[in-house]
């Protein structure tokens, strides 16, 4: 339960960090997982805070398991598969928090020890390098990528595979929208069109549907909020000429018309 008052959440905040150097790998990646399932609800405090909790929490974890940035090789195999467990929270904590750079450099650091992951952990460093491309790299690579993720996805996980995917892609492009480069967020969405394909889940297409409606230049938007009628009065077959012609005339006739 997350206490109400300042003092009392930081003391809340630094109790579970220290705790989490010192529980379990699973417990501290529950917990993080607690605190997202919190976000996406729209609870538990404001978001920069919740997401700076998670790094800590499991920075924190990363530190017990790997002290002092320890070399890889030094550490035992369940020492490298808790700490790759870890390390992949943390960085698809990064690219949600849109610190993509810090997420692919983790998720590189990541790559060392590749033997050890599990199927869903390889998916899982995929996904968030693909993020990282969409938001400071190349659109076109992280497409590529993610081509490549569908085509090695058997027929029963595609569907999976397109929803996670689609996490990816929407949650980069809102945050594009946020820091006011829709074009970009735009490019990332079409694209995530076209890898849905044509018959997306009506789950997949609720979240564009929202993501299209985010993306659209503020003056459409305001245009139809007017009903999208013209201003000017629209004539037809000279009809605007006549009445400017007659009013014209009436004016001559009170004397207005004249130099």
């Amino acid at each position: 339960h997350r206490p109400e008052g300042n003092a009392q959440r930081d003391a809340w905040r630094s109790a579970l960090v220290a705790m989490a150097g010192r529980v379990g790998t699973e417990a501290v990646v529950e917990g993080v997982a607690a605190i997202r399932e919190r976000e996406e609800a729209g609870t538990g405090g404001q978001a920069g805070v919740r997401r700076s909790l998670k790094v800590d929490m499991l920075s924190a974890a990363i530190e017990a398991v790997r002290p002092n940035d320890t070399a890889l090789s030094a550490l035992s195999e369940d020492e490298r598969e808790a700490w790759a467990k870890l390390a992949l929270t943390r960085g698809r904590v990064y690219l949600d928090a849109g610190r993509a750079e810090e997420a692919a450099a983790a998720m590189r650091e990541v790559g060392e020890v590749n033997a050890l992951l599990t199927g869903s952990q390889r998916r899982q460093r995929e996904l968030v390098l693909i993020g990282a491309k969409l938001e400071v790299e190349s659109v076109s690579a992280a497409v590529r990528r993610a081509d490549a993720l569908l085509e090695g996805a058997g027929e029963e996980d595609a569907g999976r595979y397109r929803d996670e995917l689609l996490d990816v892609f929407a949650t980069v492009a809102e945050r594009l929208a946020a820091n006011e480069r829709k074009q970009r967020g735009q490019e990332v969405y079409e694209r995530l069109e076209s890898l849905l394909g044509a018959d997306p889940s009506e789950q997949q297409q609720r979240r564009l549907a929202a993501l299209e409606e985010l993306l659209r230049p503020a003056e459409v938007i305001g245009d139809e909020a007017e009903g999208g009628e013209d201003t000017e009065p629209v004539t037809t077959d000279g009809e605007g000429d006549e009445q400017a012609a007659g009013e014209k005339s009436r004016d001559d006739e009170n004397g207005d018309g004249g130099a």
